[in-house]
């Protein structure tokens, strides 16, 4: 089976200091680093799905924001759960690599239409934890209303609107 990974042009990235920082939220003032280390930190923000997750890669330089790398991983729809989450893993865990994220950003899980779209939701969003221990990568969870109020105004937004919202800050 092949999975559909779509991503943005990637861009030059720097490496983050060696050792994970210790930080109370994605993008608070990062550690002092070694003498002559780049300074930014890569967040890695993921929208879990078993049929589609979204990620993208916000590194912060001093008082700035930038978009590094985004997407979606997309398994084969048709795939049995267990590889479309294994499609997922393999996926993340390349880019984590890639990038080297100093902490991941994911939305708290709602109440999804049925338990069958809860339970494959809270698979995908299991393989993200499951990646973040692995790579010691702290974990910032954020209920969708409070995202969308922050980023729009409004907590109901649609998902076009936070689109729209995240190209103009960023």
């Amino acid at each position: 089976t092949s999975t559909r990974i779509s991503t943005s042009p990637t861009r030059s990235s720097k490496k983050r200091p060696d050792g994970p920082p210790t930080v109370s939220s994605p993008l608070t003032p990062s550690r002092t680093s070694a003498p002559g280390r780049f300074s930014s930190r890569a967040v890695l923000g993921v929208d879990p799905g078993s049929l589609t997750t979204g990620f993208a890669f916000i590194v912060e330089n001093g008082s700035s924001l930038s978009v590094i790398d985004f997407g979606e991983i997309s398994p084969v729809a048709k795939a049995p759960l267990p590889q479309r989450l294994l499609a997922i893993h393999d996926a993340l865990e390349q880019k984590i690599l890639i990038r080297h994220p100093s902490c991941i950003a994911l939305e708290a899980l709602f109440v999804a239409k049925g338990l069958q779209s809860m339970m494959k939701l809270v698979y995908a969003k299991g393989v993200v934890l499951l990646l973040a221990a692995r790579h010691n990568l702290t974990v910032f969870e954020y209920p969708a209303l409070t995202v969308k109020k922050s980023v729009v105004g409004y907590g109901q937004a649609e998902k076009r609107q936070v689109q729209f919202m995240v190209r103009q800050i960023l």
